[in-house]
C-alpha cells in the first residue's frame, strides 16, 4: 500500500519517472491485495503521467475489473483514450463517470485535481475536456507532454 500511494505521489508531486516502478512494485509484492482496484487506479495515473497512455487504459480497464462501479478509473480511461486518439471510446468514459460521480466529473472538468504537476494537469485537463465535448480533439496536440 505504502509503495502504491508513494508511486502517486511522486507521479503527482515528485519524479513522475519514479512513480510508475513504485506502483509497479506494489502491485508484484501484493498481487491478491484487497485493495488491488486501488493500486491498478494509482498505475494508470503514474503511467498516464509519463504518457504511457496505452498502459494508462489498460490499468484503468484492469482497475474497472477489480471494481466494476469505481469512477475514478472512468477518468484515467477518458484521458488517456484521447492521449491514445481514441476519442469516442474516451466520450463513453465520461458519459459514465458523469453517471455514476457527477460530482467529480464536475470538479474535475473545473479544474480540480490532485497533483502539483503542471504537465499532468494541464493534459489532464484538456484531454477531460475533450472527453466531456467541451473541446475540440485538435486541443491534445497542443497540450504538452
Amino acid at each position: 500500500l505504502t509503495l502504491s500511494w508513494l508511486g502517486l505521489y511522486e507521479a503527482m508531486h515528485g519524479d513522475a519517472a519514479k512513480g510508475v516502478p513504485y506502483a509497479m512494485e506494489a502491485l508484484r509484492l501484493s498481487p491478491l491485495d484487497p485493495s488491488r482496484g486501488t493500486f491498478l487506479v494509482i498505475l494508470g495515473f503514474t503511467h498516464f503521467t509519463i504518457g504511457d497512455y496505452a498502459a494508462a487504459a489498460d490499468a484503468a480497464q484492469a482497475a474497472l475489473r477489480e471494481a466494476p462501479g469505481a469512477a475514478v478509473p472512468h477518468v484515467i480511461a477518458a484521458i488517456s483514450w484521447v492521449g491514445m486518439g481514441e476519442i469516442e471510446l474516451a466520450k463513453q468514459a465520461f458519459q459514465t463517470l458523469r453517471q455514476i460521480a457527477p460530482k467529480l466529473a464536475e470538479a474535475r472538468l473545473a479544474g480540480h485535481w490532485l497533483s502539483t504537476n503542471v504537465s499532468y494537469l494541464e493534459r489532464a485537463s484538456t484531454f477531460l475536456r475533450i472527453a466531456a465535448r467541451l473541446e475540440h480533439s485538435d486541443s491534445a496536440n497542443s497540450a504538452p507532454n
